[in-house]
């Protein structure tokens, strides 16, 4: 495959037979997966507005958008300076979008305003300095006697790719990070069943690291420009796919139980960051040693141990009230 196959117009007769079977099969699987995605979506939300809502349908609608317009760019089908511009506009939202699917569930466990501003602006800068810039490069090297601008556009677009993977793992680090501390109330009640959803929550973005790698080593190879635009809609549908899988793995940990005590776990709760995950939402305390957790919590806090902060500066009615109308009170994750 020429080294500039894909980037300055069409590819031609650049690409093998086992390779443009293999882009297909990129393009089937990215849109796919986002049909199922968008029924997650729908059945999961109760109320379809809220930024995780919006976060997560925008960023799903950006991939198949970015596919097909890829697919007609690579392969000649419209002029390629007209389509280039298109491709860009699919690319911002699809990538921007799932960073602020990210943002939109840290928000969840993270109650300083200034952790939240900081990775809004960072996601912000990101957009503004490298995204558009890179994306410019390219719609310019798709300019008639402009050709030569591909090499340039070719290292920004791999320094590109490793900034964005680098800004969602510091994010999904974050979240891990101030999770644990968030669900360290509820584990005195739930014991081990928190500390495997931590575990499986932790493996899920080993998962989505192991897909941004594949997609950094596609990128620094430098010889298959085409078969990353492809792929690129694979890994961005399936990181969108993990978070369906969180949000359910957080959905059975949350799910409320029926109780013989007759006492609330918000009642033991109600300053504790839980109350934002939907634990304060009537959920019944399970174990016939309620004296011993109240205790137990208790001495925590007495001990100086940090159960998290989440709450203390805002309202938790005012946040559980707002994960009810979005999830649903008997589903929220």
């Amino acid at each position: 495959m020429a080294s500039q196959s894909g980037e300055t117009g069409p590819i031609d007769n650049d690409v093998s037979l086992p390779e443009a079977m293999v882009m297909a099969g990129f393009f089937a699987v990215s849109i796919w997966n986002c049909i199922q995605t968008f029924i997650f979506i729908f059945v999961t939300f109760k109320s379809y507005s809220g930024l995780y809502f919006w976060s997560m349908t925008v960023a799903n609608a950006a991939i198949p958008f970015r596919q097909i317009f890829a697919l007609i760019r690579l392969y000649g089908l419209a002029p390629t300076l007209a389509i280039t511009p298109l491709v860009s506009f699919g690319f911002w939202v699809m990538v921007t979008g799932q960073s602020m699917v990210l943002y939109s569930r840290l928000c969840l466990v993270v109650g300083e305003p200034v952790k939240l501003r900081w990775v809004l602006g960072l996601i912000t800068f990101t957009f503004l300095f490298v995204e558009v810039p890179v994306s410019s490069l390219l719609i310019a090297s798709n300019v008639p006697g402009q050709e030569h601008l591909a090499r340039a556009f070719t290292v920004f677009e791999n320094c590109q790719t490793g900034l964005i993977s680098a800004q969602e793992a510091l994010i999904s680090w974050i979240y891990v990070r101030e999770a644990r501390r968030a669900f360290k109330p509820i584990q005195v009640i739930k014991g081990e069943r928190v500390k495997k959803t931590l575990k499986g929550l932790v493996w899920l973005f080993v998962l989505t690291a192991f897909l941004d790698l594949s997609l950094m080593g596609l990128a620094y190879s430098g010889q298959q420009f085409a078969i990353m635009t492809s792929y690129k809609g694979v890994v961005y549908s399936i990181k969108l796919q993990v978070e369906g899988v969180v949000l359910n793995s957080l959905t059975k940990l949350m799910r409320r139980r029926s109780c013989t005590c007759g006492s609330t776990a918000a009642e033991n709760f109600t300053s504790s960051p839980m109350t934002v995950m939907g634990v304060g939402m009537g959920e019944q305390c399970t174990t016939p040693y309620h004296s011993q957790i109240k205790k137990n919590s208790a001495d925590a806090k007495s001990s100086g141990e940090d159960l998290g902060t989440a709450v203390t500066t805002e309202n938790p009615e005012r946040h559980s009230a707002e994960l009810r109308r979005i999830f649903g009170t008997e589903r929220y994750p």
